[in-house]
């Protein structure tokens, strides 16, 4: 399967975006409203070799992806940078 090249890049800035959405507070409540909409599951590891945790985050993240993104990242407003990768809606 092949990704596309600018696929880290859309992803990072997807991220930024959630995380400083989600760190204002007005925002905040009806952030944590929407992402009960989206997200199932979260579930916490423990990894020992790394000596940390990470998270495993089931639900319509597509979705929740689109919500977030910047304006300017028009890619992840149709299904084609997922159809591309064979994610469709759910990852």
């Amino acid at each position: 399967m092949e990704l596309p090249e600018e696929l880290p890049e859309l992803n990072r800035a997807m991220v930024a975006d959630l995380a400083a959405s989600l760190s204002d507070e007005a925002v905040a409540g009806r952030a944590a409203d929407e992402l009960h909409e989206f997200v199932e599951r979260v579930v916490v590891h423990w990894d020992e070799d790394a000596q940390g945790h990470w998270l495993s985050i089931e639900g319509n993240l597509l979705e929740m992806l689109r919500k977030s993104a910047p304006r300017e990242l028009d890619a992840v407003r149709g299904d084609a940078i997922f159809a591309n990768v064979g994610c469709g809606s759910r990852i």
